[in-house]
């Protein structure tokens, strides 16, 4: 009797988890789909995208994006120069980004005693992006940058600004 619930169990695992990569390769295919209208990225360039899942009160949600590449540094503090231009996507009325960076790491010069190394993710300034659940974020980034992101949540109480008197 255990061998069988042993067995029972297992399979339903299996089925399971086959059932979510079903899942998700379908997932795949549908943001193919959502992002076939935009343009193939020009060379030297990769196209990525962002997908959130649908919540409530989404005008309360901001998504913050960086761009940038993660590499071992020093103790000092480390930045890179570039730019996220916002494109239209004419005849859509859509929104995609491209980065402009030559992803060159620059820092300052402070003596570091220990000679420590440390893996860090280092990116252009930040960006806000509305955050919305309908329509992918798509964004061309230069061949060996990656983009990462954080969702930003406002309270539901907004504050009073005072006036001078």
């Amino acid at each position: 009797m255990i061998k069988m619930t042993l067995i029972a169990t297992l399979i339903a695992i299996v089925l399971s988890s086959t059932g979510m990569i079903h899942a998700q390769k379908n997932s795949d295919k549908g943001i193919e789909t959502e992002i076939k209208m935009f343009p193939a990225p020009q060379e030297g360039f990769k196209q990525v995208y962002i997908k959130v899942p649908a919540k409530r009160n989404e005008d309360n949600l901001k998504i913050e994006l960086f761009v940038g590449k993660t590499q071992m540094v020093d103790c000092n503090r480390h930045f890179m120069a570039g730019t996220i231009e916002t494109v239209n996507l004419d005849g859509w009325g859509y929104n995609y980004y491209v980065v402009e960076s030559d992803a060159v790491v620059g820092s300052t010069k402070m003596a570091c005693p220990d000679n420590k190394m440390t893996e860090q993710f280092i990116h252009l300034q930040s960006q806000m992006l509305r955050y919305n659940s309908k329509l992918p974020i798509v964004i061309y980034v230069p061949e060996g940058m990656e983009v990462q992101y954080r969702i930003w949540k406002a309270p539901k109480k907004m504050k009073q600004a005072k006036a001078l008197l």
